[in-house]
């Protein structure tokens, strides 16, 4: 992987993650946030990088659109495992009925919700 074409997307990712988030997304101070709050934070951080993971480009593995999907791929995976250590299995669950809910068409793309899904027992018509 090309070092340059990597620090270019990350600063390209993390501007995107700014306007989306907010400067205080980037800060390790701690707030506390209610449940539905929680939920709704975590479901649009999963949301944020699903929908960057779809960016790939299979014929360029030095690629931005390669590179910007490893960088997602990444994040998502580390998402997961902080989701996966940290909350209850009915958070996780509400989480990922919030994706399904708010965008079905990521549903199609994504090869990680369905697997969280049938993980988590969230069974819909396009999951059977």
């Amino acid at each position: 992987m090309d070092v340059d074409i990597y620090v270019e997307v990350e600063r390209e990712i993390r501007k995107e993650y700014v306007r989306k988030f907010g400067e205080e997304s980037q800060e390790n101070s701690y707030r506390c946030f209610t449940r539905d709050e929680q939920i709704e934070r975590y479901a649009e951080n999963l949301i944020f990088w699903l929908e960057r993971m779809d960016e790939i480009d299979l014929e360029d593995f030095g690629s931005k659109g390669f590179t910007k999907s490893q960088i997602a791929s990444n994040a998502t995976c580390s998402l997961i495992t902080k989701m996966e250590s940290t909350l209850p299995s009915d958070m996780i669950k509400d989480i990922i009925g919030k994706i399904w809910t708010k965008t079905p068409e990521l549903i199609r793309k994504s090869l990680v919700l369905p697997l969280l899904a049938h993980k988590y027992g969230i069974f819909t018509e396009d999951t059977q």
